[in-house]
């Protein structure tokens, strides 16, 4: 993001010190008014000292912008690299240069070696910068799905150890659960995908997933295109012998 409200840093630092794992990616703005970062204390928290020049942008040079992992992060393998297709105008086809402090950890580089993902540990929790506004590219790249900021989102939702009771190995089909007031429990999945999907679910351990009529899909479940299916989730029955 390109700016938070003067309040904003403060309460960021709070929740991280409190557990919360907060993420931030960098974005200079699409206009060539006051290129760059409209917020205070961002090296304070961050743990970075910034390089950049006022008014001056920092261009991204390649045509696909490549982090590899430092270290192991979020179930991911350290020399894993993530890969997004760069995009924007002049303006926000940017990056945004750091120094880390001794105490800021790089999780990720860039390919000319620069630090592109940072973590800075505050109380309980975390806070981590993304130097590059993967978000941004994506939202300007036609049929950019699926990318890999689908990656790096799970990885951040593991690092933040995020409970997720339904998920499917398949980055083109969404999945979340509903809970009802009673009680009862259906899980959503989504397909963006424009043909048919099979997808095998992974639920929570003592969990499992049927049709509305008691049919157990656990096993694997086939999504029409854009399709959206609703499952009852519910505890797995086990048997003594």
């Amino acid at each position: 993001m390109k700016q938070l409200l003067a309040t904003t840093p403060a309460e960021l630092e709070r929740l991280a010190a409190a557990g919360a794992t907060v993420y931030v990616s960098y974005s200079a703005g699409a206009n060539g008014w006051h290129r760059g970062p409209s917020f205070g204390r961002l090296n304070q928290l961050f743990g970075v000292t910034h390089q950049l020049d006022v008014g001056l942008g920092d261009p991204i040079t390649d045509e696909v912008a490549e982090l590899t992992l430092q270290r192991d992060f979020g179930g991911l393998a350290r020399g894993t690299t993530l890969r997004f297709k760069v995009a924007g105008n002049g303006h926000s086809r940017a990056f945004l240069p750091v120094v880390p402090d001794a105490a800021t950890e790089v999780v990720a580089t860039d390919a000319h070696g620069r630090p592109a993902l940072l973590l800075r540990r505050a109380g309980a929790g975390s806070l981590i910068l993304c130097t590059y506004p993967v978000e941004h590219m994506a939202a300007l790249t036609p049929a950019v799905n699926p990318d890999d900021t689908v990656t790096l989102y799970a990885a951040l939702a593991a690092h933040a150890q995020i409970r997720q009771p339904v998920t499917v190995d398949e980055p083109r089909v969404a999945c979340d659960v509903l809970v009802r007031a009673d009680g009862a429990r259906f899980a959503f999945l989504v397909s963006h995908a424009d043909e048919p999907l099979t997808v095998k679910p992974v639920l929570e351990q003592g969990w499992r997933l049927t049709t509305l009529d008691g049919e157990d899909v656990t096993g694997g479940v086939t999504i029409d295109p854009f399709g959206i299916s609703v499952f009852s989730v519910d505890r797995r029955v086990m048997c003594d012998r």
